[in-house]
């Protein structure tokens, strides 16, 4: 049994007064960077890539749409249409970004992991899913660097909500996909997330999420809100940054996942 740990990060969260990812990087194996549209900047992307390089884990983009809520916080959360043209140019513009600002530190960008509604979007709808697939495929195409010189694709994974339909379209396009599972999230009864702002949406004891994170990497199961069992088959787990108790979350992830013999490493 083993099993990927990765975070949501670069969003320019604070945690007991310290940038959050110094705290929880040291936590997981993945690291989602912010690509300074829905939160953060580049002060904080960049903040975000020099932590996730000292703890030794894998950096991914993390893009998404630019509605940040007023008076900051996090955004990219409001549910609206996105057609696939849309999608494609968000993930590859933002994604390039921090490919680029990778490259030029010597550094690898791994995956690729769509931020708030366009990640919900492209799990259920075709366009979406399509323009995300698309893009991440862009990605692992060769490009022509700055100075002209040809640069080759990097081997860029898609990751996605386990069983989705990005999962099923970053497939078909032959990227590797890594299956995403949320034990700080409450699921359905038909296996989808509780959308945030309903009960039952966030699961905010550490203990409770350590659990969800045990069944799921040993058992390939959650429980919904409404009580039932939930097949789930996942490659990695995910814990958000800007949860009030994400630290105390994935050291309850990470401790409950190791002594139930589940081995934590990169995917």
């Amino acid at each position: 049994m083993r099993i990927d740990l990765n975070a949501d990060v670069g969003e320019g969260v604070l945690c007991e007064g310290r940038p959050v990812e110094e705290l929880l990087l040291p936590l997981v194996t993945s690291a989602n960077v912010c690509c300074g549209v829905h939160a953060g900047d580049e002060g904080t992307m960049r903040a975000a890539v020099e932590a996730a390089a000292r703890a030794g884990v894998a950096i991914g983009a993390h893009p998404g749409l630019a509605d940040r809520e007023p008076g900051g916080g996090v955004g990219g959360r409001s549910d609206r249409e996105i057609l696939d043209v849309e999608a494609f140019n968000v993930v590859l513009s933002q994604a390039s970004v921090l490919m680029t600002f990778l490259r030029k530190r010597g550094l690898v960008m791994s995956h690729v992991k769509p931020h708030g509604v366009l990640y919900n979007r492209a799990a259920r709808d075709r366009r979406v899913a399509a323009g995300v697939a698309g893009a991440i495929a862009a990605l692992r195409l060769p490009a022509v660097a700055e100075g002209g010189e040809p640069v080759q694709g990097a081997d860029v994974a898609a990751v996605a909500f386990a069983g989705s339909l990005l999962a099923e379209y970053a497939r078909s396009t032959g990227a590797r996909v890594i299956g995403e599972a949320f034990p700080d999230r409450g699921y359905r009864a038909d296996g989808t997330l509780v959308p945030r702002g309903e009960p039952g949406a966030l699961v905010e004891d550490p203990a409770d999420a350590a659990a969800r994170a045990v069944s799921i990497a040993t058992r390939e199961e959650i429980r919904a809100a409404t009580g039932e069992v939930v097949r789930v088959r996942a490659e990695t787990l995910c814990i958000h940054g800007d949860s009030p108790r994400a630290v105390e979350t994935a050291r309850a992830v990470r401790a409950a996942l190791e002594a139930a013999g589940v081995e934590i490493r990169r995917f």
